[in-house]
């Protein structure tokens, strides 16, 4: 039985179960309806029929739902990963408590905006707000721990990487009906780092890394010391190339 059947599998059985209040609601009428017959029979007469056994008392049955609950979010991450390439097995979300070991979690992360920035052809901007909104929503379905902030620093800088810099510097800036990903302050060590990472791949002044390391600077809404700083090591070095240097 591969992964994908028994996740299908899984599925259909977590569809059959009552939902949360469904099953409270039956409790609640099961001890109506038992304290009804034992009335009835003047206080627990006895007809020869074996006792039925008794409901989960105390904490048991909200327990054993909140683990239905964990399930089904554990289900919902399987399905984004699966689109991905990148099943786990079940058991791993039992690694880090609640959820996915952060870890495991992160390189999750990691391998979905990389598979998305590997496409061929090439991703286009739905496709990735699409992987972001997947990533976010791994986070709270398989690993609630893990910082809030880290599904859109991993999908950023996947976006660097791959030259995104106009979606990248749309995500920054956000509107009303989109907010922006994350603060200037959370992108900038992305930023500073993509573009150093360009520059120092520049085999000359005249290599397009170097227009690209521009580009890079440029998804930052302001202009902090750090980009003027790396910009002016840029001009610095066309300059010396253009005097022979």
């Amino acid at each position: 039985l591969g992964v994908e059947e028994a996740l299908e599998m899984i599925n259909v059985m977590y569809a059959a179960l009552p939902t949360r209040q469904a099953a409270l609601g039956a409790r609640e009428e099961g001890d109506a309806d038992a304290d009804t017959d034992a009335d009835a029979d003047g206080g627990g007469a006895d007809d020869g029929a074996p006792p039925l056994p008794p409901a989960p008392g105390g904490g048991a049955l909200p327990a054993l739902l909140d683990q239905l609950d964990d399930l089904e979010r554990h289900l919902a991450a399987q399905h984004n990963l699966r689109e991905y390439g990148l099943l786990q097995p079940m058991a791993a979300y039992r690694e880090g408590g609640a959820g996915l070991a952060l870890p495991r979690a992160q390189q999750l992360l990691r391998a979905m905006a990389r598979h998305t920035a590997r496409r061929t052809p090439a991703a286009g901007a739905s496709q990735w707000l699409d992987t972001r909104e997947d990533m976010v929503q791994l986070r709270e379905a398989g690993c609630p721990a893990l910082s809030e902030q880290l599904p859109c620093s991993e999908w950023m800088q996947a976006l660097l990487l791959g030259g995104q810099f106009r979606l990248a510097a749309d995500s920054l800036r956000g509107t009303d009906a989109s907010p922006a990903s994350l603060t200037s302050e959370a992108a900038a060590p992305l930023v500073l780092a993509a573009a150093a990472e360009l520059f120092n791949s520049a085999a000359s002044a005249q290599d397009t890394a170097l227009q690209r390391a521009q580009q890079c600077l440029g998804v930052l809404p302001q202009r902090t010391e750090a980009v003027v700083a790396e910009l002016q090591l840029i001009e610095a070095l066309r300059l010396l190339s253009t005097l022979g240097c």
